[in-house]
């Protein structure tokens, strides 16, 4: 077919006209070079949909970052506040062990056993629990909460804000800590009335045991503690009516808040305990809150869990031990 001069003519023009015309706004910002193989409009618009939707989502993105950040600095302003009595309690704990204070550092021989759903060294004396029929399940007399980390953040450090400012509520911390090279484990509950010093206690636990055992433990240990403070109080504007536990094992919370009556996993002795000293602290019109707060933050109640575990999974009894029995559990 012969060529024709003036048809290639005037197609460069056209080309040329359109790589020089104003693209409109509504079919996105592109370059003339992309303009001038005459691409669709539909592909304009395409791509300018693509476009707004990557520029929301790095917005939406910037400013999830901003918030992090700003929570980040304001645990670091409270731990600032608060760090130097952290700092002086973790000095001195060693020290108040020999005194026999408030630390202490308790061997719990925790070795799973098949076939066995309590804990043998402990004799519970439980509130009637509504039993209909053997499969009944098993469910935490309380509240448990495993929200966003923004918002458990906002609330965990309005908790440390308020901390003694809000009468009847008893405020414990806890964590697990392993240590897979040694084969130990720790875990730790800590808290303060009032305005008073940090009471701590680690807890060392020999063998294979894991991080989440360690932080069953912690929790159980913590609603016992709360149980002991109802018991013992005379005073009624101490004794306790709402109990919060923080915990920085989401995973841990979530098999609490969903634990059924035919799991047989190793823990689940450890968690069916949990449950029950829940119902006890129900019976005595004391509520009892289970919160996940994220952890590193520098949040101080739950940093210095974390220092106080990693210590009694790291040195042991620190001098003084206390066995507390075998744990078993299915």
């Amino acid at each position: 077919m012969p060529a024709n001069p003036e048809a290639d003519m005037e197609a460069g023009d056209a080309v040329e006209d359109i790589a020089s015309a104003e693209i409109p706004k509504e079919l996105g910002i592109i370059t003339r070079a992309k303009a001038a193989p005459m691409v669709k409009a539909i592909g304009f618009v395409e791509f300018s949909a693509i476009e707004e939707l990557q520029a929301k989502r790095a917005a939406a993105r910037f400013r999830k970052k901003a918030r992090q950040n700003a929570f980040r600095a304001k645990g670091r302003r409270l731990m600032r506040n608060q760090g130097a009595p952290v700092k002086a309690e973790l000095r001195r704990a060693p020290k108040q062990v020999l005194l026999a204070a408030s630390f202490q550092a308790i061997a719990l021989s925790y070795q799973p056993g098949p076939g066995s759903t309590t804990i043998a060294s402990k004799s519970y004396e439980f509130p009637p629990v509504n039993v209909v029929g053997p499969t009944s399940p098993l469910c935490f007399a309380g509240h448990i909460d495993r929200c966003n980390k923004m918002t458990a953040t906002r609330r965990a450090l309005k908790e440390v804000k308020l901390h003694g400012k809000i009468p009847n509520r008893h405020v414990f911390w806890v964590d697990g800590s392993t240590f897979y090279e040694q084969e130990t484990s720790g875990a730790a509950v800590v808290w303060k009335h009032g305005f008073a010093s940090w009471v701590m206690r680690g807890y060392h636990i020999p063998g294979k045991t894991g991080p989440d055992v360690a932080e069953f433990l912690a929790i159980l240990e913590a609603l016992e503690i709360a149980e002991k403070e109802t018991a013992t109080t005379q005073d009624s504007k101490e004794v306790p009516t709402a109990v919060a536990i923080y915990s920085d094992a989401g995973t841990c919370l979530s098999r609490i808040k969903d634990f059924g009556p035919q799991e047989s996993s190793p823990p689940s002795g450890l968690i069916k305990q949990i449950i029950l000293q829940s119902q006890i602290l129900n019976s005595r019109g004391i509520h009892t809150y289970l919160f996940w707060v994220p952890g590193h933050l520098n949040i101080p109640g739950n940093e210095l869990a974390h220092r106080v575990a990693r210590n009694a999974a790291r040195r042991g009894g620190m001098g003084h031990e206390l066995t507390k029995g075998s744990e078993q559990s299915c």
